[in-house]
């Protein structure tokens, strides 16, 4: 947070006073810390506005539960969600006991929409500002393919890293969007986190078979 506020400050850019994050507690958190942070230095920290629209991919049976687990338990659900089955809209036959519990796994279709909502939703309300929004890596990911056009492969998105998108135009009206960064991760120099920061591209590890 220290180094992002560094960044943004030299770069001469003031972001939103309201720092949006998922409502998911791993994702708050990150946001709490990350809007004291802008707020330092004399300057009252964004507020934070909670919206479950940011939040991670549902995944139904599999919440809370290994790799190992969902194979072992959900065999053929699970083999149809690595192989990408769910994403096409194909379910597995036949049904699981159990595969649709906790609402079942959540469409690639109904996760792009709801990120394009809100997206679109926080653009509207800060036409031309830059805003702070904290999400999950599965989200981000949709947003720079469902949302931003992002075409290839997506550069790995590591927990606190940046992701930059830029909406040219009217946002929920109708703006377009595009992708600037992905997966950034700001190093300080000085090992303090308060001055120079740099950015540093990653191989993205977790996108084997197309997957986030």
């Amino acid at each position: 947070g220290i180094a992002l506020r560094s960044r943004l400050s030299a770069a001469g850019v003031r972001v939103a006073p309201v720092v949006y994050t998922s409502d998911l507690s791993r994702a708050a958190d990150t946001a709490q810390a990350l809007a004291d942070a802008l707020g330092a230095g004399g300057q009252p920290p964004p507020a934070l506005h909670r919206d479950e629209r940011l939040r991670e991919r549902r995944l139904g049976p599999f919440q809370g539960l290994s790799p190992a687990e969902c194979a072992r338990r959900f065999p053929a659900t699970w083999a149809a969600f690595s192989c990408g089955d769910f994403d096409c809209g194909v379910r597995p036959p036949p049904a699981e006991e159990g595969a649709d519990a906790a609402g079942g796994i959540e469409a690639v279709g109904s996760m792009a929409a709801r990120c394009s909502d809100v997206l679109g939703a926080i653009a509207a309300r800060h036409p031309g500002g830059t805003v702070v929004a904290v999400s999950h890596g599965g989200l981000v990911h949709t947003a720079c393919v469902e949302v931003g056009g992002m075409d290839g492969e997506v550069p790995h998105i590591s927990n606190g890293s940046v992701t930059t998108l830029k909406c040219d135009g009217a946002g929920a009206a109708g703006g377009a969007w595009r992708v600037e960064q992905v997966g950034e991760v700001i190093v300080p120099r000085d090992g303090g986190g308060a001055a120079a920061t740099e950015w540093r591209a990653r191989p993205n590890v977790d996108m084997a078979g197309g997957r986030q």
